[in-house]
């Protein structure tokens, strides 16, 4: 830990304060546990401040611009406008609506900073036009328009818990334990036919698997049955995977078009026809980075049962993975199971990847890696570079580079920075930057965009708030990007000491256990106020619990300090 490190610790214990009588919780009736107080107007002058330094702006022939596809920025952005011939500068005006006042200033190029405008602009839609002048300040005519939202920054802490975070993140799982969708696992030690997202297995089941063995961990009196499910579901994984001697062997399936019954009635199951739709429209290719989770949750059943047919099962795709590099260290993102051609030219998220290959060879002494963790290692640093955090959903097409950016690329990067800070002193720096991007794009603080994406009928008049979005596809607030936010706010405090991130994590999650189901336990994937009593994506509810239930631990480490 840092010495700034040491010294936000020490003023964020010296404020952790009990809630008191008036912070029961009113469904459990337990008192909350101690959390801290923040200086709020201090850090909303940080967070104003932080959003006039831009996220990687665009240079041409420097750096890419990618923000073309962007609707909305918390951070004073750049634009990729051309120069127009003979001008000398270059005349920035933007119109806040409704408003109608006039922020203008000059610049040398017409894809210069909005910083001099930024502060000064209001919450909500702006347009923006850049004129070219020449040396005698007259008109050569328009460089570039662009009409965006400009988002809200952090003006927080946000509302307050209504459960304690580690009891959010039990009643979670204990809801989902004791429901068919898992409960047929031991009955039947297959999926639920009633669920319909079980067509897609290897996001499903991997995480049936991790979500029962950290069940298993915090409910001693369910743990056999938790391992037991959670056994069985690695079992049918194993057996349904790809035969030996095919293109892919070993790889499990990332679709299972027969899984969804139209006989079945799907009532609160709120995607079933999307699933069906692309569960069908996919079927017989392979997402390539869905194997590595698989692989993963084989390794945390090992680690938990000592089963060594789960260590092999995970050595045989990392196997597969080696077989299947391409020359330049990159993996196709997917691969037709009866042939191994690939479906697009597009190339798969390597932090999927390379922290599987690397597990095996630091944790289990497997050293058959290290030519492809060659190729592959440097290829992240060159994908942190250009910004192409391409969105990789096994329900979206994959698509052209900037047009789907997600954050889930970026805060994986960060992630693996901050852990190796002390091997570069520029890591954290870098980490820092990839954070803000995902913010920028990802995180709504408070009066979201109304219109998300151009084109679309959705509006944001019931998202709750303070979320995160998901992708440009789904620009909607989704748990799981709440819950990947709380998880990397905390570790960028942890490796900073700035309370501005712990104040950001403690504000996402706040609302995550204000939209979970006070009497099930739910905890609900869409965070719109139409939806939360509709039933979701249980790997989403899954890794909500494993976070919740991490950042409640460090929200008692900090009490004790």
């Amino acid at each position: 830990m840092n010495a700034a490190s040491r010294k936000s610790y020490a003023v964020v214990s010296v404020a952790l304060l009990c809630c008191g009588a008036a912070c029961q919780d009113s469904q459990e009736g337990t008192a909350l546990k101690a959390r801290p107080r923040f200086d709020s107007q201090a850090l909303h002058a940080q967070a104003v401040e932080e959003s006039l330094v831009p996220v990687r702006p665009g240079v041409p022939g420097k750096s890419p611009f990618w923000n073309v596809g962007s609707t909305r920025f918390i951070y004073a952005p750049a634009f990729d406008f051309q120069p127009v011939q003979g001008a000398a500068a270059y005349c920035f005006t933007a119109v806040p609506e409704p408003e109608g006042r006039e922020y203008v200033f000059q610049a040398a190029e017409p894809w210069a900073l909005l910083t001099p405008a930024w502060k000064d602009l209001p919450v909500g839609y702006v347009s923006l036009e850049v004129e070219a002048l020449d040396s005698s300040g007259n008109s050569l005519g328009s460089a570039g328009t662009r009409r965006f939202y400009r988002a809200a920054p952090f003006d927080g802490p946000y509302g307050e818990p209504v459960r304690d975070y580690r009891e959010c993140a039990r009643l979670g799982l204990k809801f989902l334990f004791g429901h068919d969708i898992l409960r047929n696992w031991l009955t039947h030690g297959r999926p639920d036919p009633r669920y319909s997202l079980y067509c897609y297995p290897s996001k499903m089941i991997a995480a049936v698997i991790g979500g029962m063995l950290l069940y298993a961990e915090i409910a001693p009196e369910d743990k056999h049955e938790a391992l037991q499910i959670a056994g069985n579901a690695a079992e049918y994984l194993i057996g349904v995977s790809e035969p030996a001697g095919a293109p892919l062997e070993f790889f499990p399936p990332t679709y299972d078009s027969t899984h969804i019954d139209t006989a079945v009635l799907y009532q609160n199951d709120i995607d079933w026809e999307w699933a069906r739709m692309t569960a069908g429209k996919f079927h017989g290719q392979v997402m390539l980075i869905y194997p590595a989770s698989v692989a993963n949750a084989y390794l945390d059943l090992f680690d938990a049962t000592g089963d060594s047919s789960l260590l092999r099962a995970a050595e045989r795709i990392a196997d597969t993975y080696a077989r299947v590099q391409l020359p330049d260290g990159n993996w196709h993102l997917k691969i037709y199971t009866s042939t191994g051609a690939p479906v697009v030219d597009n190339h798969a998220r390597l932090a999927q990847i390379v922290p599987l290959l690397e597990r095996l060879q630091d944790n289990y002494h497997i050293d058959k890696y290290g030519r492809t963790l060659a190729l592959a290692r440097p290829l992240l640093e060159a994908r942190a570079a250009d910004f192409n955090f391409e969105g990789q959903f096994e329900d979206i097409e994959p698509s052209r580079a900037y047009l789907n950016l997600a954050h889930g690329t970026a805060v994986e990067i960060a992630r693996k920075l901050l852990e190796e800070a002390d091997r570069d002193p520029g890591n954290t720096a870098r980490a820092e930057e990839l954070l803000r991007f995902a913010e920028d794009q990802f995180v709504i603080w408070e009066r979201p965009i109304p219109v998300p994406r151009t084109g679309e009928d959705g509006r944001s008049e019931d998202w709750i708030t303070p979320c995160a979005l998901e992708q440009y596809e789904c620009y909607c607030p989704v748990d799981a990007s709440a819950a990947g936010f709380i998880s990397i706010f905390r570790q960028a405090y942890q490796a900073t000491g700035k309370e501005l991130y712990l104040a950001k994590a403690v504000s996402l999650a706040n609302t995550m256990t204000r939209v979970q189901d006070p009497q099930t336990g739910y905890l609900p994937t869409w965070w719109e106020k139409n939806t939360l009593d509709k039933f979701g994506w249980i790997n989403c509810g899954i890794y909500d619990a494993r976070v919740m239930w991490e950042f409640g631990t460090f929200m008692d480490g900090l009490e004790a300090k």
